[in-house]
């Protein structure tokens, strides 16, 4: 069995967590994303271009207790 990477990136619709998931895509990952605005993550993933399938978008605020 292959061994496979795999990260939950918070925040990557933009700023520190977009370029965390970006770089972490470009070498290999599969990257969940999180954010709270799904239209900030589908512009991650076009960021990502050739390395889009590894993204895995997640809209969610996980700084809601509910």
């Amino acid at each position: 069995m292959q061994k496979s990477n795999v990260a939950v990136v918070t925040g990557a619709g933009s700023g520190m967590g977009q370029a965390i998931a970006l770089a972490l895509a470009q070498q290999g990952w599969q990257v969940a994303i999180l954010g709270r605005r799904a239209a900030a993550l589908r512009e991650t993933i076009a960021r990502a271009s050739a390395h889009a399938g590894q993204l895995h978008p997640f809209a969610c605020d996980v700084g809601d207790e509910a």
